[in-house]
């Protein structure tokens, strides 16, 4: 590393300021001494760096923030990466800077080392293969993540950083998934999170082992933060998240007034969308939690009411096809069945909201980078891709709901039974008077027995991932209400269209029309035809948005299911243990799934229509007279992504994953580094390891004297150039690829 041999004076250094070239610097400290360029101000700085690694974790292009908190006023001088690309560096001066002031620097890759290095290998069923090899195999899969400090970096940073590692498998992948030391595994919507949390200044290995089917994984995210504590160890991987969040936004942003005049309405639009989806989740949310306590009251009671003789320490299986034979006729276990479905399609349509909410921010940032050329395109083929996969998603959460209340209402049963018995004498004479004293019991056995407990959490489970997938279809939804009601905004080559009030041009670009002919009568009869469409879509549109303007939802006014529908859709959703089957009969589909072929609505505004059948907000509209929509012989769009947009929006891929990552580590979040946030010290267990890596790093007692626990410069962790002794916090974020 080249060091600067001596001190220069502070009018060499406003001199530099102008146009001071550096030699590359590897990485590493400098001799002890003032910054050679030091300014008037008195500071320190905060340091982000996030890249994308490849397979071989060797990161790509670095993305700097700087984060400046000035403790004195005055100028900074700031060593900057320099545009040559050779890694030269330049002295940079920022006059009378208040604290947070943020600035921004991209490195070319290769140009710096990084104080941590992280690496992953994969096996299947016992040897050790590619990234290639293993995307979409079945067997047991072994993920290896190997972290550790940088040898060629030497300013102490690596010794006082917490590593952690984060990425999520699909639930349909595995449920079988088994984690090493310093790991957990929680819920993160339809994916499981693997979370790791290694040791300050060590090598570290996760390992993680499932039998896959058609294995997949996200992005692995490799963070390094400084903390001393669980809530500064939560936060500062939060700061991390919310960097990368926005990093897509430090590019440059249109300059266009019509643009500009989009990006303030749709903001509008998704800010009523936040408030709304906050109310109808929490509403709808309470109300699932109210029909789920009834149906268990009304399944339980019903099935003591045909306990017979001696009750035993297990389900009594005659009673329970007593209480399936309550499913026909207006009865109030079928009332019971039939409120808890259609609560779960209630609250799972709630989370519509939070679907439009992420497809407008995205649409937002996409306007921001590069306009809206080519943008009725990419909305028309994202709506389809939404749709898709929400009503996929949705069938299959119902079909996971399903096979989790089955194992879930057997044990409540069991256990209930047991209790009951108990509190009987064994007899069933009189049972009905100690009902709730054995549901208070069985609630209590559920609430603290492991194995119950994972019964309940496959339950939840299944409840995250139908949210997920109404997700898809809200952002479906959101968009088709945007395409209708911004269209002109969206198109550049508006026209009238014909007499009826169609637009040619946006028709064409939506629907795709078959051919270049316009003129034929079978092409009038279409452009007829899809007049007629685009005008009730576009009244629709406006009806939808006068709504959402004033605080109105279409949630309370999808159709409601009946026991028949119920009961022919997914087995009744799993109710009374299996104990009653599905005639296989077809003739509710639509209607049963609550999803199926079904995105209507207005994912703005609306989680409408999602137990009706009604028509989908996204499929293309075609008539069979005219050909197949999509059709079109034109050339195919280019995508006009740049790949400095692509690699920010994946950096920030990874910022819900993290937050919910850092938690889990935590434990309760709460409580100090001693008792690793309230949760028992297990060696192995991730809370005793972070608890263990925060006391090292604590500035408490005798650690007071540490190197990184004085604010005095004489250590600097900046990665662009030593010579920034002001540097005293980095945040590193390196992202693997997904596999």
């Amino acid at each position: 590393m080249a060091h600067m041999t001596g001190v220069m004076t502070r009018s060499l250094a406003a001199a530099a300021t102008l146009a001071l070239t550096l030699a590359p610097s590897a990485g590493g400290p400098v001799t002890a001494g003032a910054n050679p360029a030091e300014g008037d101000a008195g500071y320190s700085k905060t340091q982000n760096v996030m890249s994308l690694a490849n397979s071989d974790g060797v990161p790509g292009r670095l993305y700097v923030t700087n984060q400046f908190t000035v403790s004195r006023g005055g100028d900074i001088v700031d060593y900057v990466a320099g545009n040559s690309g050779d890694g030269s560096m330049l002295a940079a001066e920022y006059k009378a800077v208040e604290t947070g002031k943020t600035t921004q620097e991209r490195v070319k890759a290769g140009q710096r080392v990084l104080p941590w290095s992280v690496s992953i290998a994969y096996g299947l069923n016992g040897p050790q293969v590619k990234p290639s090899q293993i995307a979409g195999a079945s067997g047991l899969v072994d993920i290896r993540i190997t972290v550790e400090p940088n040898a060629a970096v030497s300013n102490g940073y690596a010794e006082n950083s917490i590593p952690v590692v984060a990425f999520t498998v699909p639930s349909s992948v595995s449920d079988d998934i088994t984690v090493g030391d310093g790991m957990t595994l929680t819920t993160q919507g339809s994916d499981m999170l693997v979370s790791g949390v290694g040791e300050p200044g060590k090598r570290t290995v996760f390992d993680c082992y499932m039998n896959a089917k058609n294995f997949s994984m996200s992005q692995l995210a490799f963070v390094t933060v400084q903390a001393d504590d669980t809530a500064s160890f939560v936060d500062e991987v939060t700061a991390v998240s919310d960097r990368a969040d926005a990093l897509v936004n430090t590019l440059v942003v249109t300059g266009s007034a019509s643009d500009r005049k989009l990006i303030e309405q749709l903001t509008t639009m998704r800010d009523r969308e936040q408030k709304l989806g906050e109310k109808a989740i929490k509403e709808k949310t309470a109300a699932h939690k109210a029909a789920f306590s009834s149906y268990m009251a009304h399944y339980v009671g019903s099935y003591t009411t045909h306990l017979s003789g001696s009750i035993g320490s297990s389900t009594q299986m005659q009673a329970l096809i007593g209480t399936a034979g309550e499913l026909t006729g207006d009865t109030p276990m079928a009332q019971a069945v039939t409120d808890l479905a259609n609560a779960v399609n209630a609250v799972s349509a709630a989370h519509e909201h939070d679907g439009a909410v992420h497809a407008i921010d995205d649409l937002i940032q996409r306007i921001r980078q590069r306009g809206t050329s080519g943008l009725a395109d990419e909305i028309s083929q994202t709506m389809a891709q939404e749709s898709t996969e929400g009503a996929t998603a949705y069938k299959a959460g119902q079909s996971q709901l399903s096979n989790a209340m089955i194992p879930y209402s057997m044990a409540y049963t069991d256990v209930y039974t047991k209790h009951l018995s108990e509190l009987t004498g064994g007899t069933s004479a009189g049972a009905a008077r100690y009902q709730q004293q054995a549901i208070d019991a069985a609630n209590e056995e559920f609430s603290t027995s492991a194995d119950l407990q994972d019964d309940n959490q496959k339950v939840q489970s299944a409840m995250d991932a139908l949210a997920a997938a109404s997700e898809h279809t809200g952002a479906a939804n959101a968009l088709q209400q945007i395409s209708i009601q911004f269209a002109g905004a969206l198109t550049s080559t508006a026209s009238t269209g014909d007499a009826q009030g169609g637009d040619a041009a946006a028709d064409r670009v939506r629907y795709g029309w078959a051919g270049s002919d316009t003129t034929s009568m079978a092409a009038k009869a279409e452009r007829k035809r899809l007049a007629a469409v685009s005008r009730q879509e576009r009244e629709e549109a406006e009806r939808k948005a006068q709504a959402l303007a004033s605080g109105k939802t279409d949630d309370d006014s999808q159709s409601g299911m009946s026991i028949g529908d119920v009961m022919g859709n997914a087995s009744g959703l799993g109710m009374l243990g299996g104990a009653v089957k599905s005639d296989g009969k077809d003739g509710n589909k639509d209607s049963g799934d609550g999803k199926d072929g079904n995105v209507s609505g207005s994912g703005s505004s609306s989680a409408a229509g999602t137990a009706s059948g009604s028509k989908s907000a996204s499929v293309p509209k075609f008539s069979p007279v005219y050909g197949i929509a999509g059709m079109n012989p034109r050339s195919p769009l280019q995508s006009t992504s740049s790949e400095l947009i692509d690699e920010t929006v994946a950096i920030g891929d990874v910022s819900d994953m993290l937050v919910q990552a850092a938690q889990s580590l935590a434990g309760s979040g709460g409580g100090s580094a001693s008792d690793g946030g309230g949760s028992v010290a297990v060696a192995g267990k991730p809370v005793a390891r972070l608890a263990a890596a925060l006391r090292r790093l604590s500035c408490d007692g005798a650690n007071a004297y540490s190197d990184h626990c004085i604010a005095d410069g004489r250590h600097s962790y900046d990665v662009l150039s030593d010579w920034n002794r002001h540097t005293e916090d980095l945040r590193l974020l390196i992202i693997m690829p997904a596999v």
